[in-house]
């Protein structure tokens, strides 16, 4: 019998291998990891049974739990209240991205699987947006700010989306007493919150202060993380709010370097297990016309409605219909998390794979190119007013 640490002996290598050498050509990182996955479920279909195999998706639930606790460090409760005063902007780009991946989805597939896949493919990815930003020296233009601030009110977004969609996630059924039990279990949460962080904030800094530098402060920020998830899952309310809330609470005490020092590793790993178990649960053989032709019209909506959703919300917050224009054709990559809600139903996770590997592929050429093209279309309205 095949042990565990013999399976991650023989995966691990793999895995970084052939991350390492896809990396060289431009492919995200966790493409890499999708595409280990997938291509060992097509020549050994057998591995999705392993026992070992199964047991690792402890890490595909830590993978999670720490994204959302990371996507929490942006949100300490200042953060949240200043966010909400650009609803125009978030509210612009959720109706004409969510609303026409919808009624697309609900031709070809039901409505709580349409749900799900319109609020996975609604988020732009904000970790390749944030790269190529940064990589591209794009961080000092004018509309730079308004798309990271986009980025975070998506991310606030899902997780509001996430909590009034539980009781349909979860299979429960969803009526008014199921709401109006979760908007009281929401207010106990959110008292509970502010109780903390109002009167035990400065015991919790004491604690980071103490104990920061030493090595087994992972116990306290891994253990709080799995804790809170734990206890919010067997609360009835989606599980990832609370290390989510857990991260906006450490974003008022220490955003430095040590927290993410700490975490990153873990994350790093969990993350390539959790996209690798992605791929290996993916039969390519289903890939077929049935989910090929629906992806690929997906596809092109998600893009279009990107593009215009972000041209129209910089416009009304810049006034500049150039940098406007560059940044829409900056902001259409999906990513890492329209695969983690999409793996949430299968039928969504095997028509969001092709369109995410889609729009990454093509939002990566109109970030590149970003500046010709508007230049290009510049060229053209003078050419036509001439």
């Amino acid at each position: 019998m095949i042990k565990m640490i013999e399976v991650l002996a023989f995966l691990l290598p793999v895995l970084f291998f052939t991350v390492f050498f896809l990396r060289k050509l431009k492919v995200p990182t966790v493409i890499g990891y999708i595409i280990v996955g997938m291509a060992l479920a097509y020549f050994f279909p057998y591995l999705r049974e392993f026992e070992e195999i199964k047991n690792l998706n402890f890490f595909y639930e830590l993978a999670v739990a720490l994204m959302f606790f990371y996507v929490g460090m942006e949100f300490p409760l200042k953060a949240i209240v200043e966010g909400l005063k650009s609803y125009k902007l978030a509210l612009i780009d959720f109706l004409l991205n969510f609303i026409p991946i919808l009624l697309i989805a609900l031709l070809f597939l039901d409505l709580k699987t349409s749900l799900i896949l319109a609020l996975a493919l609604y988020p732009t990815s904000t970790a390749l947006v944030i790269r190529f930003l940064v990589e591209y020296k794009r961080l000092v233009n004018p509309e730079a700010p308004y798309l990271i601030n986009i980025l975070i009110l998506e991310d606030l977004v899902i997780i509001l989306s996430l909590i009034l969609l539980s009781p349909l996630l979860n299979g429960s059924k969803v009526d008014f007493l199921a709401f109006a039990l979760l908007f009281v279990k929401l207010a106990i949460v959110g008292m509970i919150y502010l109780i903390i962080r109002n009167k035990y904030l400065p015991y919790i800094k004491r604690l980071f202060v103490e104990s920061q530098n030493e090595d087994y402060f992972i116990l306290f920020l891994i253990g709080a993380v799995l804790l809170l998830m734990v206890s919010f899952k067997h609360f009835g309310i989606i599980e990832y709010l609370g290390p989510f809330l857990f991260g906006s609470l450490i974003a008022e005490i220490n955003k430095s370097d040590f927290t993410m020092k700490y975490l990153m590793s873990f994350r790093e790993f969990s993350t390539a297990i959790f996209f690798f178990l992605f791929g290996l649960n993916i039969n390519l053989s289903q890939f077929n016309k049935e989910v090929l032709l629906p992806a690929l019209l997906i596809s092109l909506i998600a893009i279009i409605s990107k593009i215009l959703s972000t041209y129209l919300a910089l416009k009304l917050a810049l006034k500049d219909k150039i940098a406007a224009l560059r940044g829409a054709f900056s902001f259409v990559p999906k990513g890492e998390m329209s695969i983690v809600l999409a793996s949430m139903n299968k039928r969504a996770s095997l028509m969001a794979i092709p369109v995410v590997i889609i729009t990454i592929a093509i939002g990566t050429v109109l970030f590149i190119f970003a500046d010709k093209i508007v230049n290009l279309i510049q060229n053209v309205k003078i050419k036509q007013k001439s």
